[in-house]
């Protein structure tokens, strides 16, 4: 073979050699953690994903890119934490916390109930759909409930009902990462429940 042939061979190889090395990869996701050592928890979700530590009743709320029209309900993730006035067991904080959110959120319908692991924590979860007035739109809910110490947890993720299962799976996924760090700071008491596991948005 002709040197020159040799040589375009030789670098169509590489080439070729390297794409299937690296071509066919994608990268991975990035993803950031938010951690409180106040508040008492860690969760780590895309690092796209909107964060907002603002208050409005939620200690974190954590929104998909795609959720920029301010003209319909914007789905997200909120996590609540609450100072009880004595230690609660979990059974108890979550069924307080679900017979107030039956009572006080419109078209409340439980779609299920159960008790699982999460990470090796106790966990208390509850789907269930509701209406928000806010824009007509009926919203399905994911609902974690953890208590550590004096302090109880509400972790929910909300969608659209017709977006809920396509949202389910990235939901549990970055539900799934949520972990109690210890009550390792002060947190003030409150009310147990002083508003509803669903985003009053």
């Amino acid at each position: 073979m002709h040197k020159g042939t040799l040589a375009i061979a030789a670098a169509a190889a590489l080439v070729l050699g390297g794409l299937a090395a690296g071509g066919c990869e994608s990268p991975a996701p990035k993803s950031e953690t938010y951690t409180s050592e106040v508040e008492g928890f860690a969760l780590t979700f895309p690092s796209d994903w909107t964060k907002s530590t603002s208050g409005r009743g939620m200690n974190l709320e954590i929104m998909p890119p795609d959720m920029t029209d301010p003209g319909v309900f914007r789905d997200d993730i909120i996590v609540r934490v609450e100072g009880l006035a004595e230690v609660m067991p979990l059974e108890d904080f979550a069924a307080v916390k679900i017979d107030k959110v039956a009572k006080n959120v419109p078209g409340y319908k439980e779609i299920t109930k159960d008790a699982v692991k999460v990470g090796g924590q106790d966990v208390r979860r509850l789907i269930f759909s509701y209406t928000n007035p806010n824009y007509d739109a009926s919203v399905t809910s994911l609902t974690y409930f953890l208590v550590s110490g004096k302090r109880g947890y509400t972790v929910t993720a909300n969608a659209a009902t017709e977006r809920f299962p396509a949202r389910k799976a990235q939901f549990e996924e970055i539900l799934g990462t949520f972990k109690l760090l210890g009550a390792t700071s002060a947190f003030p008491s409150t009310a147990p429940a002083a508003a509803p596991a669903a985003g009053g948005k």
